[in-house]
């Protein structure tokens, strides 16, 4: 069973970054922004 919800991890996060990449290759985005923009603002971190 342990091998299946590997499986499913792997797999989920495989289709999470192929996603990602269309997303940004398409918009023109990049999502350092999440981060970059609370740390410029004084916040520390951000996500």
């Amino acid at each position: 069973m342990a091998i299946w919800a590997a499986a499913g991890i792997l797999f989920a996060c495989a289709a999470w970054l192929m996603l990602d990449v269309a997303v940004r290759g398409a918009a023109g985005l990049d999502w350092r922004f999440l981060v970059d923009e609370p740390a410029r603002a004084g916040r520390a971190g951000g996500i």
